[in-house]
């Protein structure tokens, strides 16, 4: 860990085909699974807002089908910024953005948990958050979730196989073992 990033867990510009495309970074779960609080940051410009959930970053544990740790784009048409922390079917914390994606422009997003609870910033401005389950105080992140063994960008692999495939570019993304504040997204 140097200055706060997790090394060798950044990218350069990806166009990812929303089909079979996807970075798997599983060398890096053994750094990011004991994180209690930290950030997962990007910039997506997507090709495809009315399309299924789109992962932008996950880890999960691919023998089970309901236990990882997300940021994706809803399938909701137009799409919003979603996050999620559930074990093993147990929804600890589902949340979404109120801000809509529009296609082909460039975003920076972003996911901040800490002590406190769980933010999530679209373009550097934190959003009011909708749950669906947990709220705005729930402070799970990758510790909460067990067995994490994979890291993907682009997608999710769970006991199902891979899904859930961005559709569109992915730059810059970054994990942090601490939660940056506003000013430093």
């Amino acid at each position: 860990v140097t200055q706060g990033k997790l090394e060798g867990l950044s990218l350069s510009s990806v166009d990812f085909n929303g089909v079979d495309e996807y970075i798997q970074m599983d060398s890096g779960v053994a750094q990011v699974s004991s994180l209690t609080t930290g950030t997962i940051s990007a910039w997506v410009k997507t090709d495809n807002t009315a399309g299924g959930s789109q992962k932008i970053v996950s880890s999960s544990d691919k023998d089970d089908a309901s236990s990882d740790i997300s940021v994706f784009l809803t399938n909701d048409n137009p799409a919003k910024l979603g996050a999620l922390v559930r074990d093993d079917g147990s929804k600890d914390w589902h949340a979404y953005s109120t801000t809509t994606f529009t296609n082909g422009v460039w975003y920076h997003v972003a996911l901040t948990v800490d002590g406190t609870g769980n933010k999530l910033f679209i373009n550097g401005v934190q959003e009011t958050a909708t749950y669906t389950s947990g709220n705005a105080s729930s402070t799970e992140f990758f510790d909460d979730v067990t067995a994490l063994d994979t890291l993907r960008i682009g997608n999710r692999q769970d006991s199902g196989g891979q899904e859930y495939h961005f559709d569109g570019n992915i730059v810059d993304v970054r994990i942090y073992n601490t939660a940056l504040d506003a000013t430093e997204i």
